[in-house]
């Protein structure tokens, strides 16, 4: 396994790389090539030698931070450590592209197969203003919807292998974001059949006092 920080990625992030933002959403930045592909490989053999959670229907894994999902909270005695050292080499890689002022300090790494997906949900306030997700495995949608009005404008951003999306700002308490558990992936006008998709979700836990 890694033992630093640089000897998991291959290169710093390219300072010339413009984000993709979406102007009706303020705070959304998506960066599609944030890992290479030998980056990514080695990302998922390392998340495959590590044992999985199976508090959900999908496969999880927790770093630094446990999140119990019955209560939706993050208190004193969920903590797990720092983060090992390929986690570490990411987020210090996050925060060199802009994402984050200093390192966070959870992760959530989750499995998605054909079938599976994740609800619209808003992160809850236990954790920080930024919330940065690494996208692993197959390209799936994610959906984005304003809080509190009926659905009906729904924005949506193909998360490729090897990007980051990153939500702060209205895109972190005003949008919910959430993938639909389904087995086809539209592409164009047509329809393909998914395969595994692996996020790697980075967020700074807020404990009360």
């Amino acid at each position: 396994m890694p033992t630093g920080q640089l000897d998991f990625v291959d290169t710093l992030p390219n300072p010339n790389q413009e984000p993709l933002v979406l102007p009706e959403i303020q705070g959304l930045s998506y960066v599609e090539d944030f890992l290479s592909e030998r980056e990514q490989s080695r990302t998922l053999r390392t998340i495959d030698g590590a044992p999985w959670r199976n508090d959900l229907q999908r496969r999880v894994q927790h770093y630094g931070w446990r999140y119990d999902y019955e209560s939706r909270s993050v208190t004193h005695d969920m903590e797990l450590g720092p983060l090992p050292p390929w986690l570490q080499s990411l987020a210090s890689r996050l925060c060199e592209a802009g994402m984050y002022p200093q390192p966070p300090d959870q992760a959530i790494v989750n499995e998605y197969l054909p079938g599976q997906g994740i609800a619209m949900h808003v992160d809850r306030k236990c954790f920080g203003p930024v919330v940065a997700t690494i996208s692993l495995g197959d390209a799936w949608h994610m959906d984005l919807r304003p809080t509190g009005r009926t659905p009906g404008r729904v924005e949506q951003v193909l998360l490729r292998a090897g990007s980051v999306l990153a939500l702060s700002g209205d895109a972190r308490y005003q949008w919910m974001h959430g993938i639909a558990p389904r087995k086809k992936e539209r592409v164009g006008d047509g329809w393909r059949h998914r395969e595994r998709r692996v996020s790697v979700t980075f967020r700074t836990v807020l404990l009360d006092e």
